[in-house]
């Protein structure tokens, strides 16, 4: 599957280059790709060419990397002694938003003897750029809430409940760079835009859960408003039966996507010296 979205993040990927005039071949065009595919918990990224011309020679080849092995793929050339082709340089399990440069050979023959050989070299490349994140999250139980996360402010809220005997407390918060990072990531993998505003359980699903789930006494409820450059989506969800909650995958990306959040922010070290909120005891 494309990453979701690819405009928002796919935006330096593709550079084109000089043509290349020689004895044994001219290139008219040659393009530089960058693209992503997404795997199941992976970015991928892939580096193509694209090139275009006429030879001299029988045959012209274009030296790929694969995933370690090196190969020299032959164009397709006609008649003419033309070619117009698309060749797969390289990929990688680990594609990130840092600038690169790629090279390969390209080796040029008649009747078996190699007449030239010389490196094109892109310029520079990213595989995605890295879009701009801004979220809000809302944790509540029985309605009120309890841990409040605002990017756009920077701030997160401990709210204190009506027996926690304490004030609420507001302290500074931002991701880091490698925490953003993974929750874009985690987005794009559920295709969290595309999925409902309001969720609500599916009672008679088969879950495949145990026949004794958990319920929550009092309920609980998650509230997530996301932008992602110019895509914006709000979802809320309460509930006080994990049996009913996991038959709805929807829910289970809401959970997704909520639990790293929280994840993310009780490490930080402002939330860590706040008080318990106390309210799953009122």
């Amino acid at each position: 599957m494309l990453i979701c979205a690819v405009a928002i993040l796919c935006a330096c990927g593709k550079k084109s280059l000089t043509q290349v005039n020689d004895q044994t071949v001219t290139l008219s065009k040659i393009v530089w790709i960058a693209d992503t595919t997404l795997g199941s918990s992976l970015i991928f990224g892939h580096v193509l060419l694209f090139v275009e011309g006429r030879t001299t020679g029988d045959s012209v080849t274009v030296r790929t990397f694969g995933d370690g092995l090196i190969s020299n793929i032959p164009l397709l050339v006609d008649l003419n002694s033309t070619f117009s082709d698309t060749i797969e340089i390289s990929f990688t399990s680990a594609a990130t938003t840092a600038k690169f440069t790629k090279s390969t050979v390209m080796n040029v023959y008649r009747g078996g003897a190699l007449l030239d050989s010389f490196v094109l070299t892109s310029d520079s490349l990213c595989y995605y750029r890295k879009p701009a994140l801004s979220l809000i999250y809302k944790y509540s139980i029985d309605g009120q809430n309890v841990d409040s996360l605002d990017t756009y402010r920077h701030t997160f809220t401990r709210f204190f409940c009506r027996s926690a005997g304490a004030g609420d407390s507001t302290v500074p918060f931002s991701f880091s760079t490698a925490e953003e990072d993974s929750l874009i990531a985690l987005l794009v993998r559920t295709d969290f835009f595309n999925k409902p505003d309001t969720l609500t359980t599916l009672i008679n699903d088969s879950t495949g859960l145990p026949v004794r789930c958990m319920v929550m006494t009092p309920s609980t409820s998650y509230y997530v408003k996301i932008r992602l450059d110019d895509l914006e989506k709000t979802m809320t969800f309460t509930t006080n039966d994990y049996c009913k909650m996991w038959g709805n995958e929807s829910v289970r990306v809401l959970f997704s996507i909520s639990g790293a959040i929280g994840a993310i922010y009780i490490t930080h070290a402002g939330v860590i010296a706040l008080p318990a909120h106390g309210c799953l005891y009122d």
